[in-house]
């Protein structure tokens, strides 16, 4: 299924029954997209479009740690990545939802997944200057040495003055 025939899907189902657990996600796939072979939600992006994501990258996307306990709970694969190679865990570091990185790392997410471009969810927090989430990580074993594709880790990826070099930490 084509993301626009997901998205077609999930419209069509909005107003479908989803369990209670989880009645207070939004936005939320519908039964029928949660763990189908696409393993995608249609999500608004920047540009007014739609971006497909696996439920569990939307959720973590959106900062949404009750709907990432969840859908871990119901199966979803903590590790499963986008067409980019990039996690859950990528996302909700590039977001800096803290409560979702927290609920990843404790669902099984691995800390050091790489993206297609070798890059870890601690280079994600770097880049985009959110400290609190690079600490969780850090916190729970990230390498702060490891180096992508381009041989760029987390030093060369953050603001200058970002990173406490004495403490191997974000300031």
């Amino acid at each position: 299924m084509a993301c626009a025939d997901a998205r077609q899907a999930y419209i069509a189902e909005a107003d479908s029954a989803v369990p209670a657990a989880t009645t207070t996600v939004t936005p939320f796939p519908p039964p029928s997209l949660r763990f189908g072979p696409v393993f995608s939600v249609p999500t608004p992006s920047a540009d007014g479009g739609f971006a497909c994501l696996p439920p569990l990258t939307a959720a973590a996307a959106a900062g949404d740690a009750a709907a990432v306990s969840a859908l871990l709970a119901a199966g979803a694969k903590p590790d499963a990545s986008d067409a980019d190679g990039a996690t859950a865990l990528h996302w909700a570091a590039d977001a800096g939802t803290v409560a979702a990185v927290r609920a990843l790392l404790a669902g099984g997410a691995a800390v050091d997944a790489v993206d297609g471009d070798g890059a870890t969810p601690l280079m994600y927090a770097a880049l985009r200057g959110h400290a609190d989430a690079a600490t969780a990580l850090l916190d729970a074993g990230a390498d702060p040495d490891a180096v992508d594709g381009d041989r760029e880790g987390v030093r060369d990826k953050a603001a200058p003055g970002w990173w406490d070099e004495g403490r191997g930490r974000p300031v």
